[in-house]
Parts: structure tokens; sequence; C-alpha cells
């Protein structure tokens, strides 16, 4: 579906779609909005992390209130060839997923934050047959954390560490850095900032 409105249009008292809109120059011109198809029976954005191949198909990973779900496309720019199915065996657990492709092996990497907040960590989970299926997953084991060393030798931990981005190297699979949203105290000093972490 393409819309011909402005983005205020869409979001409508608690409903917020996924869409998209892209453009070669941040100036635009803009291609018109289309909403992304998802499994959300409520409304809000799905936070879908995507990854664009050279050919033009598209792998992504998205949250809805029972879980993640896998999406595909035969071209990134026409939202009618999204196709979507649910992963049943990554347990509702976390939130904010960022999707990657190792291109020298073809495994697609997921990490997301742990939600709430009690998690101040990630998780991570792969799959070596193209999103139909993903491994690694455990609770146990964390991607990250929330206790962070800085290079004069001070330390922090972080009541949250949301929204998990990774920097690559020049290959653009080999991560460098990670990137994430984070808060230092807790719910009554809930401002945030983004952290960069080797």
């Amino acid at each position: 579906m393409t819309l011909d409105c402005d983005l205020q249009q869409l979001f409508i008292g608690d409903v917020t779609p996924t869409v998209m809109s892209y453009s070669q120059n941040p100036n635009g011109p803009w291609s018109p909005i289309q909403i992304i198809p998802t499994q959300n029976p409520y409304g809000y954005d799905s936070c879908l992390s995507s990854y664009i191949y050279k050919n033009g198909s598209f792998i992504g990973l998205f949250e809805s209130d029972n879980g993640f779900y896998i999406e595909y496309a035969d071209d990134w720019k026409d939202n009618s060839t999204y196709k979507y199915h649910f992963i049943n065996d990554m347990p509702p657990v976390g939130e904010d997923p960022y999707i990657w492709v190792d291109l020298s092996n073809n495994v697609v990497h997921a990490i997301f934050h742990g939600g709430g907040w009690d998690n101040p960590w990630g998780y991570h989970a792969f799959s070596t047959n193209n999103g139909r299926r993903f491994e690694g997953f455990d609770t146990n084991v964390h991607a990250y954390e929330g206790f962070t060393e800085y290079d004069d030798g001070t330390n922090f931990t972080f009541a949250r560490c949301e929204r998990p981005h990774l920097i690559m190297d020049d290959d653009g699979y080999t991560p460098l850095a990670l990137s994430n949203a984070v808060q230092p105290g807790g719910q009554s000093l809930d401002y945030s900032f983004t952290l960069i972490r080797p």
C-alpha cells in the first residue's frame, strides 16, 4: 500500500504502523510513504530491522506481542513482495532487534535488548538457513552488558542498554563497535544518550 499523505496523518491515537520512505539524498525527493506489512495486533511500530542484499532482495526481523518474526521481500522497494513468518525457536524475550548478514559465510545474525528495567543487557542469535531457523539463543548468555569501562579507567553500569546497532568494518559484516541508547538512572532518571563501545 502506498499512501499519499504526510507521516502525521498516519499516527492516529495509539496506531503507529511500520512505514518506509526512501531517497538517494537526505534533502529529497522522497518516495511515497509505504506501510510495511507486519504482524502487530496493537498497531504500534514493530521495530523492524532490515538488511538489503545487492540484488535488491530484503530480509528483516521484527517484534510483536508474542515474539519475533522474520520478513522477506523480493524487492525492498515494493511492499507487495513482503512476506513474514513467526520464528518458533526464539522465545518472546527482549526487544529492539538488529539484524545483519555475514556475507563471508551467509550467516544471518541478530542482537536485541534484553527488555525491561531489570535487564540492561542484550542477546544474540544466528541462522545458517537465511532466517528459517535461529540458533544460539540462551537467556544465560549475554551479547553485551550494562557495565561499561571508559578509556580513563572509570566505569558505570547503566540501568538500560536499548536499541542495539553495530558499526561495521569496511567489508560490511565485521562488527567494530556496538551502539546503544543507554539510561544511567532507572525509571526516575529516564534521560538517555548514545553510547558506543568497541
